[in-house]
């Protein structure tokens, strides 16, 4: 509707009649654009062995790199989930 509006305008504006001196006009146009992420594995285990220790313990250490890019003003906060029995 907004896109609409502002073609009608700037069509008016471009064809209108020649009139004497300068005529100004003011319209308004807005864009919501939604966050977006996108998330790359650059480097990640290919397989993982736990060892009795790992499951006395409760967890595994493992090490991953990601590619991270976002378009959010407010940054980006990554949580990892854990499944557990």
């Amino acid at each position: 509707m907004l896109r609409l509006l502002g073609a009608v305008l700037l069509a008016s504006l471009v064809t209108g009649t020649p009139a004497h001196g300068q005529q100004h006009t003011q319209f308004v146009v807005q864009a919501t654009v939604p966050a977006r992420v996108t998330l790359a594995a650059v480097e990640q285990p290919t397989r993982l062995s736990l060892t009795e220790d790992d499951v006395a313990r409760g967890y595994k250490d493992v090490s991953a790199r990601y590619r991270v890019a976002s378009n959010a003003r407010r940054g980006w906060l990554l949580h990892s989930r854990h499944a557990s029995a």
